[in-house]
């Protein structure tokens, strides 16, 4: 199997991990926020990455800002991120209409990643999302409903790996 098709498949079985109460640095424009949960994504036996959800007080309410912050545990380029983010966007909400548009949204907010690399996701209800690697800016989802259905990939009740969504929002250790 090429490499590629393996990274693309690895992210397929599913497309953020922090040791102290407070993960964020108020002075690189990310909230100083706490987590609520962690997991890990695995596929046959090996850690693709781990996952934390943090929230401003360590708590998710839907409608409130948090964060999602994924290390990985493989490389993977911007493109396969992307691709397989609207795989599972697709899986949750049906077909995109404009995939390409997709696509290049979400590659603008992404980087090529590495083992031991991040990209933490920050929500803002009703204004997007901000993307940051190594306390960097990598861009923003200026669209609120984009932003939205971008971390229901994780985050909905319908995802592809329940058992990480319970871990993340603190509901099995």
């Amino acid at each position: 199997m090429k490499p590629a098709a393996f990274g693309m498949l690895l992210l397929l079985t599913f497309p953020l991990t922090v040791y102290s109460s407070a993960v964020m640095e108020p002075s690189s424009g990310i909230p100083d926020y706490h987590p609520v949960g962690k997991g890990k994504l695995t596929w046959l036996g090996m850690t693709v990455y781990e996952a934390t959800l943090l929230t401003p007080n360590g708590t998710f309410e839907p409608e409130q800002p948090f964060a999602l912050r994924i290390d990985y545990r493989f490389g993977f380029s911007r493109t396969e991120l992307a691709q397989s983010s609207i795989k599972e966007i697709e899986k949750l909400h049906g077909k995109h209409p404009d995939k390409a548009t997709l696509r290049s949204q979400l590659e603008s907010v992404f980087r090529d990643v590495a083992n031991g690399d991040h990209i933490i996701g920050v929500y803002q209800p009703g204004e997007g999302a901000a993307f940051y690697s190594d306390n960097q800016l990598l861009g923003r989802l200026d669209n609120p409903e984009l932003a939205q259905t971008f971390f229901s990939i994780w985050l909905s009740p319908h995802t592809r790996e329940p058992e990480l969504r319970a871990q993340l929002l603190g509901e099995q250790g």
